[in-house]
């Protein structure tokens, strides 16, 4: 038999959101992307280190530049984050991107709930502060079923 459904213990990945807390998280990839409206944004996906959620990613979209100012704002404000994080100024273009990859950070996330397009409810994660990942670190407390190894210090 080429492929046996019976015997495959393989499982899909758990798509809700992970819960509200502090997470060790590497950065996986950034790319520079235009949505449908023919906006630059920053595609950032992140995944977590450690933990009980290990290997579960973070996906957030970045805009320099959006109408909506408030979007904008977050926006640049969880790039600066993520570059103070890094020890860098700026950047001055997208090629610099590939510094990033595998840096290791903590990352608070917050959940929400959005509309998609034809009008239902979704929940989802939302980054709401980023720190450089030091080893001996203890992130603030997470619910816990998100129990991490537990360093030192707070990065918070």
């Amino acid at each position: 038999m080429f492929f046996d459904a019976k015997s495959e213990t393989a499982t899909l990945s758990d798509f809700s959101p992970l819960p509200a807390g502090v997470y060790h998280m590497c950065v996986e990839e950034m790319e520079l992307k235009i949505d449908q409206n023919g906006l630059e944004y920053i595609a950032l996906n992140l995944i977590v280190c450690d933990g009980d959620h290990k290997q579960r990613k973070i996906f957030e979209n970045l805009y320099l530049s959006h109408e909506i100012e408030t979007l904008q704002r977050n926006s640049r404000a969880k790039l600066k984050l993520l570059c103070e994080a890094k020890g860098i100024d700026g950047l001055k273009s997208s090629s610099e991107f590939a510094q990033f990859m595998g840096f290791e950070v903590w990352v608070k996330l917050g959940v929400y709930d959005s509309k998609s397009k034809d009008g239902t409810k979704k929940t989802r994660n939302i980054i709401n502060g980023i720190k450089p990942y030091v080893s001996d670190d203890v992130p603030d407390p997470a619910p816990a079923q998100t129990a991490q190894k537990a360093p030192t210090k707070s990065p918070w």
